[in-house]
């Protein structure tokens, strides 16, 4: 027959042991996202420093070909770029492409008609 002290140990086994592993499960998942989260924190941080580098370094070789869509710090260094002025010179710069390509295919026309005509 079980004695009190039988029947207290059951109770705590049965009632607060799980509960006592669920916490500490809990506490171990705590830690391991806490880690996981200061990991990531880690990378965002070196990621931005990355892109920003990456920026500078653009705004750099910008400035030396279209400076007017670049802008400047408190040092006159490059800072960034003005994309709303970049697209519309890419635009332009296509266009001019598409002008080219208009020529040459017109160009390409007359010199295939030439060959058609000498045959």
């Amino acid at each position: 027959m079980a004695t009190e002290d039988d029947k207290l140990q059951l109770f705590e086994s049965t009632v607060f042991k799980p509960e006592v592993e669920r916490r500490k499960n809990d506490s171990l998942m705590v830690l391991l996202m806490q880690e996981v989260h200061a990991k990531i924190e880690a990378m965002d941080r070196r990621l931005t420093q990355h892109m920003t580098n990456e920026t500078l370094v653009l705004a750099e070789e910008m400035a030396l070909i279209y400076p007017e869509i670049v802008g400047l710090d408190a040092n006159n260094k490059p800072s960034g770029i003005d994309y709303g002025r970049l697209s519309a010179i890419l635009t332009a710069k296509v266009q001019e492409q598409q002008s080219v390509i208009d020529k040459l295919q017109e160009q390409m026309t007359k010199v295939m008609e030439m060959l058609k005509g000498s045959k």
